[in-house]
């Protein structure tokens, strides 16, 4: 059931390993992303992954590109803790160059819009000194 999907001899550098490393891991996000095209649902909150659409008490509630793509990556793996740094280099990708910061402003965002559709609690939830989770509900 287990197989390798990829191997070093010894002896092996430091950074060939982070690179299979990471080349592994973005092959597996894109075969979960492929396998999660159901619709989630979380209350009043319904994430449409195929049609790109997020549904707030039956009315939609439009997000840029990477504020949907933040928002499934956290709702995809609810109480799941990712730090800045996985949701950059998963989201924005590994040449993005900038402010680790603008996942808080993403976040920030993504909250407000929540907030303006009426749903009743905050699904993005802070996880001080490390990063965020989806959290279902409160």
């Amino acid at each position: 059931m287990f197989g390798a999907d990829d191997y070093l001899t010894k002896p092996f550098e430091a950074e060939e390993l982070v690179a299979r490393v990471h080349a592994l891991l973005r092959r597996a996000y894109r075969g979960e992303a492929q396998l999660n095209k159901g619709i989630l649902t979380f209350r009043k909150l319904k994430i449409d992954p195929a049609g790109r659409k997020v549904i707030v008490a039956g009315q939609p509630v439009h997000f840029t590109p990477k504020e949907f793509s933040l928002l499934l990556l956290l709702a995809s793996h609810p109480e799941r803790v990712f730090t800045r740094e996985h949701l950059l280099y998963h989201i924005w990708g590994e040449d993005y160059i900038g402010d680790e910061r603008t996942v808080d402003t993403h976040i920030k965002s993504i909250r407000a819009k929540f907030r303006q559709a009426g749903l009743s609690y905050n699904p993005i939830q802070t996880v001080w000194g490390v990063g965020y989770k989806f959290k279902e509900w409160e």
